[in-house]
């Protein structure tokens, strides 16, 4: 039989990338053998040995197993077809495989074992087998098994050179193991459930058998490896995270080993901040398995201090607010405050913060301290000036400066400036929330009626309250300490959205016939689309507008119905059974099956539908 593939086939199939690692595998590839069905048989080792078969096709399709995780054609498939292929070239016969070979075992006890075995039965079993072996027997078949077995005999040996304390070997293995993990390509797609996630879990094994074993400075050294070149793997991936958690795990084992490590104490916490910088995707993980060690104390972090305020001092100058510009430099003033709460300099925290807020921006982190400390008025006049400095290209940031100054009202029991503060806010976040927020407070004052019909003339034609900018009409609250607020046209809702939310209200209020009317213009406008708030009219008007609830509930179900999924039949029918309920309450149970009736006739070539109509009819109860 013929075995060979064209080339560029073969590369078409995989890619450029797995081909060319299959090609550096062919050197990997032992024991090729063919069996009876014309499929090729090889181990290929890798990271471990792998059991791999592939049959060639006439069609050039390939049928394949391969015993490695990667989920699909893997480089240990190219790489035994590319050496049958080389044999075939060279005129060398390759051999049937018997079926009592190890390879020929291991090939279908791989592909059965999952489908035919309880894997704690036969961990039993083995369990129960072993104890009746005394000590030279059990010696004798881990040896056998060893040699029969490269990857087990690599692990027996390892563990004998960390036992001797010969680790060289095992580092530089562990080296290049590493290397070869974070060149690969880690990807997944969950729509047909294939990718790549390279397995890592050898790595973490071993580094916590180094640990364990006492050799923390090597932990940390191939930490150093891992860190750099997984950090690119990681941004490079295409996976749903499993990567980065499979090296986040690693890390953890070296952040263990750090504070055991021969590094001096302050040097230790440096070379964590400094990977801390630079960790994009959080792979270092928790933090507190380093700043919460009692091995570090007030005088190594004084040093770490020292250390940080140097660097912080040296740093350039950001160009400009944005996070880009300004990312780095309050990553070091964040490590900094840590540094001087640690060494028991919180009296340096507030004089930093006020030096660094022109360029960081942490006038958030400086109000809160100050609060802390128990200075308002310096933290006031903080979140006036931020408010000042950032309402124009960063009002998220002047939106919680409001939100302090709003909070240390409440606390002094100042309701008008609180009531002001909630109304500037809902004016820029118009909601039914931010509406009932100015309402409780307004009410416990005594200015709701004002206020209310200043808050619901905003969403109808756009005039601010009065305590907005430009405005002179009479307003009974205080102008707030930020000042008043100039709208832009981005502030204003839109018609729809701004009809919407008059629904909501008015339903909040109960004006029932002022809710519909609403409803009825928003429908009038237009491009309208809002299932939430359509079941939301209709469950609280069913009873004063029992036939705009038909017709809301009626318009539901044919929505579903027209996707023509099955999955949304039972949704369809959920809103038939409401219109079911509420025809039985108006005493109209022939327009109910009339409507039924309607509905199987003109969707009868739908049998999923009529299964679900069927079962609403003799289950209606599964549908409330």
């Amino acid at each position: 039989m013929t075995y060979s593939i064209e080339p560029d086939d073969l590369r078409n199939m995989v890619g450029d990338t797995i081909f060319n690692r299959g090609r550096k595998y062919t050197h990997r590839v032992s024991h090729l053998s063919r069996i009876e069905d014309g499929s090729l048989v090889a181990w290929v080792t890798g990271n471990r040995r792998y059991t791999t078969s592939v049959q060639p096709s006439d069609n050039g399709a390939l049928d394949y197993f391969c015993s490695c995780p990667y989920q699909g054609l893997c480089k240990h498939v190219v790489a035994v077809v590319l050496k049958a292929s080389e044999l075939q070239l060279a005129n060398e016969e390759i051999p049937l495989l018997d079926q009592d070979d190890d390879l020929y075992q291991d090939l279908f006890y791989e592909k059965e074992f999952d489908e035919d075995t309880e894997s704690g039965d036969t961990e039993q079993h083995i369990r129960t087998f072993l104890a009746e072996k005394n000590r030279d027997e059990l010696q004798e078949m881990l040896v056998a098994f060893a040699l029969r077995h490269p990857e087990i005999a690599g692990e027996i040996h390892k563990s004998a050179l960390l036992s001797d304390g010969q680790i060289d070997t095992l580092v530089r293995e562990l080296r290049r193991e590493i290397r070869d993990l974070t060149e690969e390509d880690a990807w997944r797609s969950h729509w047909n459930d294939e990718g790549n996630l390279p397995d890592y879990s050898h790595v973490q094994e071993q580094l916590r058998n180094l640990l364990a074993s006492g050799y923390a400075d090597e932990v940390v050294k191939l930490g150093e490896q891992l860190f750099e070149e997984g950090h690119y793997q990681v941004g490079q991936s295409h996976d749903e995270g499993e990567t980065a958690a499979a090296i986040s795990a690693c890390l953890e084992v070296v952040c263990e080993a750090l504070p055991r490590s021969s590094i001096p104490q302050p040097e230790q916490l440096l070379w964590y901040f400094d990977r801390q910088l630079k960790d994009e995707y959080d792979i270092l993980g928790d933090p507190a398995i380093i700043f919460d060690n009692p091995i570090y104390t007030t005088a190594d972090w004084q040093v770490v201090a020292d250390a940080l305020e140097m660097q912080l001092a040296e740093m350039a100058k950001p160009k400009s607010s944005s996070f880009i510009d300004t990312f780095r430099r309050k990553a070091v003033m964040d490590q900094l405050l840590n540094a001087y709460s640690f060494s028991g300099n919180e009296k340096k925290i507030i004089p930093l913060l006020e030096k660094e807020v022109k360029y960081c921006q942490c006038y958030t982190q400086l109000v809160d301290a100050l609060l802390q400390q128990g200075d308002r008025e310096r933290a006031r006049a903080w979140c006036i000036e931020g408010h000042k400095q950032t309402h124009k290209d960063l009002s998220g940031l002047a939106d919680n400066l409001q939100r302090r100054l709003c909070q240390m009202a409440e606390e002094e029991k100042n309701f008008k400036l609180v009531a002001a503060y909630l109304v500037e806010n809902y004016v820029r976040h118009p909601s039914r929330e931010t509406y009932r927020n100015v309402a409780e407070v307004a009410q416990h004052i005594g200015l709701w009626p004002a206020i209310r019909t200043a808050l619901l003339t905003y969403l109808e034609n756009g005039t601010a309250p009065a305590g907005s900018k430009g405005s002179t009409a009479t307003w009974p609250l205080p102008e707030p300490e930020t000042g008043p607020r100039r709208l832009t046209k981005n502030d204003k809702p839109q018609k729809n959205e701004s009809l919407a939310l008059r629904i909501q209200i008015a339903l909040l209020e109960e004006r029932y016939d002022d809710a519909v009317a609403l409803y009825r213009e928003l429908l009038k406008a237009g491009r309208y689309r809002n299932t939430q708030l359509d079941n939301e009219l209709a469950n609280a008007v069913q009873e004063t507008h029992p036939d705009l609830t038909l017709q809301i509930w009626r318009t539901g179900a044919q929505r579903l119905i027209d996707e023509v999924k099955p999955s949304s039949y039972p949704g369809a029918a959920g809103y038939l059974r409401k219109m079911q309920r509420l025809y039985e309450k108006l005493g109209k149970d022939d327009t109910w099956t009339t409507l039924l009736q309607q509905i199987r006739k003109e969707h009868k070539a739908k049998r999923r539908l009529m299964e679900v109509l069927n079962d609403l009819e003799k289950n209606p109860e599964r549908y409330n």
